[in-house]
């Protein structure tokens, strides 16, 4: 064997038995290969070492009941194929303190707050993994190293399966996270990094939440189902949403509130239970080829002194008006088509809505808009007759 692998072998098969006895005498560079079986131990990694199970993926578990699983301190460490399970209900069960921490094709299940932890200045690279956690979040990144999440699932989690914080900026791609005690992903503090690809679903608190200051982008996003909100967006700080499909959720589809001021574009939103998109609480924004349908309430509204943009707006399918501005916000339209909505095509408190009818013909029934900064209709608008009816020009009017 070569002299920088060292066999490992709980039933003492081999050279050592333990993976702590492997690691005390193991040099920079060193390749562990373990042996089928479970590891009762508690590794706090210094050294660039490389754990693998021998016989492939699942054949190894490391448990951990007190304490930490796995820290690391080293400049890389790597995890190949194992199971690591964590027990202690105050502690992760991965904690990236500083260096780099690959895990590839293993499995993750914690029992504490967290189950994989990137801090200080550590950083993840999770490729091929399943993360759960009975009590708390699946992972947690805080450290302004990059860390990347590809092809992973983390589901089952307590509370939410990917928590960004303080300065995290991890890149999260082709993720699926699913049946979430929280939200699917949760962004807040200064963090930033980017969700692309990912899938989201099952969660009982709003699925996407990005709160604060986080810069986090959104692109190539899917949210399915869930009790609460599909996305809201709450930062301060500039961010990107794009691609973005949201299908039945029981609450809102997509929220903008506390002042916030994205750029969105190429979103839709599919049997919401309540407002297709909501715009709240001082709510900015500029939302681009958007597109609400069967929603439980109305398809888009803007309230609470928001002040938001619309262009590309297609409203089919709502059970209340299919936009409504109220008096204190206002709204601009450009290309806008509404249709087939239980309430008025629009309706104003009065707010700014679109204009002229100058769109491509749209399908029967429907109620065609362009322009901006232009009412449409009057606080006392009553439900379009089933043949849909034209945009209207009257006088220009005088959260959470």
């Amino acid at each position: 064997m070569n002299r920088h692998v060292r066999a490992v072998d709980p039933s003492g098969g081999a050279e050592f038995r333990t993976i702590g006895e492997a690691l005390a005498g193991a040099g920079d560079g060193a390749v562990l290969s373990l042996a089928p079986g479970r590891y009762d131990e508690q590794l706090v990694l210094s050294r660039v070492v490389t754990l693998m199970a021998a016989e492939g993926p699942g054949t190894v578990e490391i448990l951990c009941s007190t304490g930490t699983a796995v820290t690391s301190v080293a400049e890389a460490v790597k995890l190949t194929g194992l199971v690591l399970r964590g027990r202690d209900s105050e502690a992760p069960v991965v904690d990236a303190a500083a260096g780099q921490v690959e895990l590839a094709d293993c499995e993750v299940e914690g029992a504490a707050w967290a189950a994989v932890l990137a801090r200080g200045e550590g950083a993840l690279a999770l490729r091929g993994c399943t993360v759960r956690c009975s009590a708390g979040a699946g992972i947690v990144v805080t450290s302004a190293q990059t860390s990347v999440i590809e092809d992973c699932v983390i589901e089952d989690v307590g509370t939410s399966g990917v928590v960004i914080n303080d300065k995290g900026a991890p890149e999260v791609r082709r993720c699926t996270i699913r049946d979430a005690g929280a939200n699917g992903v949760y962004a807040a503090g200064s963090g930033a990094g980017h969700i692309s690809d990912c899938t989201v679903s099952g969660t009982t608190k709003a699925a996407v939440v990005i709160d604060e200051h986080a810069a986090t982008g959104l692109s190539d996003l899917r949210v399915r189902g869930g009790a609460d909100d599909g996305v809201v967006i709450s930062t301060r700080s500039p961010v990107t949403i794009s691609d973005l499909v949201v299908e039945q959720p029981t609450g809102r589809g997509l929220v903008l509130r506390a002042g916030t001021d994205p750029r969105v574009e190429r979103v839709r939103v599919t049997g919401s239970g309540g407002v297709g998109v909501l715009a709240e609480d001082k709510a900015k924004g500029h939302l681009r080829d958007c597109e609400i349908r069967d929603a439980g309430a109305e398809g888009v509204s803007v309230t609470g002194r928001s002040s938001t943009a619309f262009s590309g707006l297609t409203v089919h399918g709502t059970e209340a008006a299919g936009i409504h501005v109220t008096e204190d916000s206002t709204a601009e339209f450009d290309r806008v088509t509404v249709g087939r909505t239980a309430g008025p095509a629009s309706r104003s408190s009065p707010g700014r809505l679109p204009s002229s009818a100058t769109a491509p013909s749209p399908e029967p029934g429907a109620t065609v808009c362009a322009g901006r900064a232009a009412a449409v209709a009057s606080r006392t608008s009553r439900s379009p007759a089933p043949g849909g009816r034209a945009c209207t020009r009257p006088p220009e009017p005088g959260p959470h």
